[in-house]
C-alpha cells in the first residue's frame, strides 16, 4: 500500500509538473476536487463506511487526499444522501473521510444539500458553524464567494436556480461579472454544482409545467463567464468524470476565449450510466471513482484525474490560460433615427 501511494505520487509530479520542471511544479499550488460523495448508514451498501466496489466508496477517494499537500479541496456538493441530509450523516460519513480535509476545503452545494428541507441549513451549520451567517461556505442562503490560489483567482457559485436566482441581472451574476471585471489578468476557475453540458443523464434544461420549450439553467452563469474569459469549470452531479474542449455558452468549439468545463461526480456515492455523446467531449469515463487533480500555474494549468484505489492517472494534460481578455474588434457605428450607435442599442438588449 505504501508503495502504491508513493508510486501514484510520482506519477502526479511527471503528469502534472513534468519531470525536468518537478522543483518549479511543487511551487505551482495544487487543488483536488469531487462531487456526489458519501453515503450514510441508512444506505444498504454503507457497509461499516467501506462501501462495496460500486458504491459508497466515500472512504476511498477520500485517502486520494492523503496522496499529496493540497492548497484547496472543492468538494463539489452533495456531500451525502440517504438521511435527508441530516447532521448526523455529515458526521457519521463525510467528517470521517473528506472532513479530515475540511480546513482546507471551499465546498459548493449541491441539491441533495438541501434535502433537509430546511433550506440546507445542516450544510450551512456544517461549514459556517451553527447559525452562523458567513464563513467558509460563504453567506448562509446564497453561497457564492470568491479568493486567491497562488495566481489564479476561484469562483464559488450556487447553480440551484430554483433556490437562488442565476439569471444575468441576478446577485449572484452580478457579483460574478463583478469579479471577472477585476481580476487583472489572472486566471480564472469557477465552480458549481450542476454542469451545463453532459454526456450523462442529466440534461441541464428545464421545460416549465405545460410547455414543450427548454430553458438552460444556468445560461447567465454561463455568459457571464464566458464574456469575462473564464478558463476553466468544474462540476458534479453526474456521477461520471468527463472533460469537454473549451467551448461558448451555446456548447460551440472556441478555443479562444472558450470555457474547458470537467464534470467530476466520481466522489464516491455512485457512478452513472451515459446517454449520447455530448459535443465537444473529448474524454469520459463511469468506471472508477476519483478524484480531479490540477496544477494552477501563472499561465497554465494541467490537470490529472487521479482514480481509486491507488490515484492510477486515467486523463491528464495541461492547458494555457487567457489572462488577458481578446481585444475587441471595432466597427462603424451607424446611427439610429434616435442618434444611438447600432453598439450603444446592442449593449442595451444584453444588460
Amino acid at each position: 500500500m505504501v508503495r502504491a501511494a508513493l508510486g501514484a505520487a510520482m506519477l502526479l509530479v511527471v503528469l502534472l509538473g513534468g519531470s525536468p520542471a518537478a522543483a518549479a511544479a511543487q511551487q505551482a499550488p495544487l487543488i483536488a476536487a469531487a462531487g456526489d460523495i458519501s453515503c450514510t448508514p441508512p444506505n444498504p451498501d454503507y457497509n461499516n463506511g467501506f462501501g462495496i466496489p460500486t458504491a459508497c466508496q466515500q472512504r476511498a477517494t477520500s485517502d486520494l487526499l492523503s496522496l499529496h499537500e493540497w492548497a484547496a479541496v472543492l468538494p463539489l456538493g452533495d456531500l451525502t444522501y440517504d438521511d435527508k441530509a441530516a447532521p448526523a450523516g455529515l458526521q457519521s460519513s463525510y467528517e470521517p473521510t473528506w472532513g479530515r480535509w475540511k480546513l482546507a476545503s471551499h465546498p459548493v452545494i449541491g441539491n441533495h444539500d438541501y434535502d433537509d428541507g430546511l433550506g440546507g441549513k445542516s450544510y450551512w451549520d456544517y461549514w459556517n458553524g451553527v447559525g452562523v451567517a458567513r464563513g467558509r461556505a460563504g453567506t448562509r442562503g446564497r453561497g457564492w464567494y470568491a479568493y486567491d490560489v497562488g495566481s489564479w483567482r476561484l469562483i464559488a457559485l450556487n447553480s440551484n436556480c430554483r433556490r437562488v436566482r442565476c439569471n444575468w441581472d441576478s446577485a449572484q451574476v452580478r457579483f460574478l461579472r463583478h469579479e471577472l471585471d477585476r481580476r487583472s489578468g489572472q486566471c480564472v476557475l469557477a465552480y458549481f454544482h450542476h454542469p451545463r453540458f453532459s454526456s450523462g443523464v442529466y440534461e441541464e434544461t428545464d421545460v416549465e409545467p405545460g410547455g414543450t420549450e427548454k430553458t438552460v439553467r444556468l445560461a447567465g452563469i454561463w455568459k457571464a463567464l464566458y464574456r469575462g474569459g473564464a478558463d476553466v469549470v468544474i462540476n458534479g452531479h453526474d456521477h461520471l468524470y468527463e472533460r469537454f474542449a473549451p467551448q461558448t455558452p451555446g456548447g460551440l468549439l472556441s478555443k479562444q476565449p472558450g470555457v474547458a468545463q470537467f464534470t467530476v461526480g466520481t466522489g464516491g456515492y455512485s457512478l452513472h450510466p451515459f446517454g449520447d455523446l455530448a459535443p465537444n467531449s473529448r474524454f469520459r469515463q463511469n468506471t472508477s471513482f476519483g478524484i480531479l487533480a490540477m496544477r494552477l500555474y501563472p499561465d497554465r494549468y494541467a490537470w490529472n484525474f487521479m482514480a481509486v484505489p491507488d490515484g492510477h492517472s486515467l486523463d491528464s494534460g495541461s492547458r494555457p490560460c487567457h489572462r488577458e481578455l481578446p481585444k475587441p474588434k471595432h466597427h462603424h457605428h451607424r446611427r439610429h433615427h434616435n442618434g444611438r450607435s447600432a453598439r450603444a442599442a446592442a449593449l442595451s438588449r444584453d444588460g
